[in-house]
């Protein structure tokens, strides 16, 4: 089977009516469930129920939210183009996250749990002092900075490709929803949203993956396209 590249133009006509309809309503909706939860249940007056709810979120919900903050655009985008350039040795990222994740549960979460601090930060300066706490915070703003910005490039980018709109309308849309009902709403409102950005993510997900194999004809072949192409790989 021959595959070629489609280019924008073409890309434009294929994004139909309902394509837009799609996603004006989720991101309507995204904002609106945001903020629902931001006034249901009563003030967030604390820095406590802004930042975690009072620990009354329901647990599935905050891993799932979790999970979605890890399944960004650009994890998505970059991730297939990575295996697509350099092939399968990518999966040993998944090996070190078998060994990280189970580490930072045992290991250090029940510390931060403990100790009733908010923030990681917060116990940087109880641990050893604020000039420490300051400098981590720093760092982590400078990080941050990079790397929203590349979060909002990805999926603001593959918007503009597909609907014609431009960049920085695209940028300023979903910055500016996300936005409102994180500030308003705090970690409540972040939590379910997510929540549902994840639901819709793997359905997503699971639609493009089925309809693939069935496209080109079923895993077998995609195994012998990849082997044939080199980008079966686990022994480098």
């Amino acid at each position: 089977m021959d595959f070629t590249l489609v280019n924008a133009s073409e890309l434009l006509t294929r994004f139909t009516y309902y394509d837009y309809a799609v996603f004006i309503v989720m991101l309507m909706f995204s904002g609106a469930l945001g903020l629902y939860c931001a006034f249901s249940g009563g003030p967030q007056n604390t820095i406590r129920q802004l930042l975690v709810a009072d620990g009354q979120l329901p647990p599935v919900l905050v891993s799932t939210s979790l999970m979605a903050s890890f399944i960004s655009a650009s994890f998505i985008l970059g991730n297939v183009a990575e295996i697509h350039q350099h092939g399968t040795m990518y999966f040993l990222t998944v090996l070190s996250y078998c060994i990280s994740i189970p580490v930072t549960a045992h290991l250090f979460m029940p510390v931060f749990y403990r100790s009733g601090t908010l923030t990681c930060y917060e116990y940087l300066e109880l641990r050893f002092n604020r000039i420490l706490r300051c400098a981590a915070v720093a760092c982590y703003l400078v990080q941050m900075f990079m790397y929203i910005a590349i979060q909002l490039y990805a999926p603001a980018l593959a918007l503009s490709n597909v609907t014609g709109m431009k960049l920085w309308t695209a940028v300023i849309a979903i910055g500016a929803v996300c936005t409102v009902y994180t500030s308003v709403g705090g970690i409540k409102a972040v939590v379910y949203t997510d929540s549902f950005q994840a639901l819709c993510m793997i359905i997503a997900l699971l639609v493009v993956v089925i309809l693939g194999i069935d496209e080109v004809g079923g895993l077998a072949h995609i195994w012998d396209v990849a082997n044939k192409g080199g980008r079966i790989r686990f022994d480098e």
